[in-house]
């Protein structure tokens, strides 16, 4: 939590205080990622249907004769698309999780310490529930 508040203020002060670039600034390494892998797992979504409905028309147009030489090609696809969409899937998974933790424990610290140094004068309008609130996980 140390490296992620000293990194959190080092954005701060480069982005002149404003939160949303701040927040962007850290969570973008994971975030950004995230999203082509996600692009990644739509194409290979995209491309399970497509290939199974070459695979049927080419069973549909030759009921009679083997068509494996003819088939085989979209049953691997079918099967590569599978897999890739799987492992895209969770990969993805994982790096928005890890965005989403990296947001949520660097506001949390950056709170919590803000509160720990705040002055009698600057408690004055808050009760010990509020404080607790404002860092507490739900």
């Amino acid at each position: 939590a140390t490296t992620l508040v000293a990194e959190f203020r080092k954005h701060y002060r480069r982005c002149d205080g404003h939160l949303l670039r701040v927040l962007w600034r850290l969570a973008a390494p994971t975030f950004v990622p995230s999203g082509w892998i996600q692009l990644v797992y739509v194409a290979a979504r995209v491309a399970l249907p497509l290939a199974m409905r070459e695979l049927l028309q080419v069973l549909e147009a030759n009921p009679n004769r083997s068509v494996v030489q003819d088939g085989l090609r979209f049953a691997v696809t079918i099967f590569i698309a599978a897999v890739v969409a799987a492992f895209a899937q969770h990969r993805e998974s994982h790096l928005a999780t890890k965005s989403g933790i990296i947001l949520r424990s660097a506001l949390t610290s950056v709170i919590y310490e803000h509160a720990l140094r705040l002055t009698s004068k600057g408690k004055a309008g808050l009760t010990t529930g509020e404080v607790t609130n404002l860092v507490a996980t739900d």
